[in-house]
């Protein structure tokens, strides 16, 4: 998705990139929260969002991984999947790995994602399936309504 962003958006992600590789994630946040501000509607800079948010463990990662995942990005779905696999929200887990499962392409996490959804069917054998994809194209954060900045960690 990066190649039909503007180059500047590219470059802060690129950056934030940078800084998660050397564990600066604070610095990683703002590089993230300029590209976000830049392009709302590309979900690259949103997914690594959450990354670096999980890597502090921020609760606020969960928020930029359904945004993600629900805007379609596969690599979110799965790690929202997990996250909710590992904080005990285990039928929120199995709707997030069904929709990996439905929207990537075969990869390294697929095997993994059937093997949660076999284990975790058995727990929810009728869990509904409520992704809701995002009805605008172009959405703002609502701290930028607010206030016209963007506030994401405090």
């Amino acid at each position: 998705m990066i190649a039909f962003e503007p180059p500047e958006y590219a470059d802060l992600v690129h950056q934030g990139n940078e800084l998660m590789e050397q564990k600066q994630y604070r610095d990683a946040v703002a590089k993230y929260a300029e590209a976000i501000q830049m392009s709302p509607s590309s979900t690259v800079a949103i997914y690594d969002m959450g990354l670096v948010l999980d890597k502090l463990c921020d609760p606020q990662a969960e928020q930029f991984y359904r945004i993600a995942a629900n805007m379609g990005d596969s690599n979110a779905s799965y790690n929202l999947a997990y996250w909710y696999y590992r904080f005990n929200h285990k039928a929120n887990a199995l709707r997030y790995f069904r929709h990996h499962l439905r929207i990537a392409d075969e990869d390294n996490h697929t095997h993994y994602a059937e093997q949660m959804v076999k284990e975790l069917e058995l727990l929810f054998p009728n869990t509904l399936e409520i992704i809701w994809r995002n009805p605008l194209s172009q959405w703002r954060w609502p701290s930028e309504q607010r206030s016209g900045q963007l506030n994401l960690v405090s």
